[in-house]
């Protein structure tokens, strides 16, 4: 099968194989995984390490509700060049954009107001997610912030990302970008 399959110049991988012998109405197809381990037993299949595995392709979320929060601040320009600073906090779980502020700079004062309003409307969360910034979490610049303890007294868990690992903070300034995307109008009179 395997070899029909690739002298017609189709996928004759071990998924393409079952996916034919089952639509033949073989009366036993062998598994996928027994296909592919036969093939690599024959030597007809070609070893690819450097692909991904398909869970790496799942989208990593909280098992729940206000199990983390995620704070990040992005600067953005207002027509006739003036700059603020937005604050997004989503919840991980839904990506829910729970709170949002717009302030002249990334200052605690800020960080704090965000994540109060987000309190008041959604309760207290397990843990709060941010970057290591001086007006969010600077734990590992060997400072406790405002904001840490802020939160801590609510029995919030405060979390910071590795320092130049930008990969745990990367949904919120991805919702940030779409949340605002055209809309300066809306944003000028702050």
């Amino acid at each position: 099968m395997r070899s029909s399959l690739e002298a017609s110049g189709l996928d004759c991988g071990p998924i393409s194989v079952h996916d034919k012998m089952a639509a033949m109405g073989l009366p036993v197809v062998p598994s996928i995984a027994s296909l592919a381990r036969i093939f690599r037993a024959a030597g007809v299949a070609r070893r690819e390490p450097r692909k991904r595995p398909r869970s790496a392709w799942r989208r990593f979320v909280y098992p729940a509700p206000n199990a983390c929060w995620q704070l990040d601040a992005t600067e953005y320009v207002l027509t006739g060049g003036r700059k603020c600073v937005i604050f997004q906090l989503i919840d991980d779980h839904s990506r829910y954009a729970v709170a949002s502020h717009v302030a002249a700079g990334e200052t605690v004062t800020a960080a704090i107001a965000v994540f109060d309003k987000a309190v008041t409307v959604h309760g207290v969360p397990q843990r709060l997610l941010t970057d290591n910034g001086l007006a969010l979490n600077p734990s590992r610049r060997g400072m406790i912030g405002q904001l840490v303890e802020h939160a801590s007294s609510l029995g919030v868990e405060p979390i910071t990302g590795k320092p130049y690992k930008p990969t745990t903070q990367g949904e919120a300034p991805q919702v940030l970008r779409r949340s605002y995307a055209g809309c300066g109008s809306r944003l000028r009179a702050a």
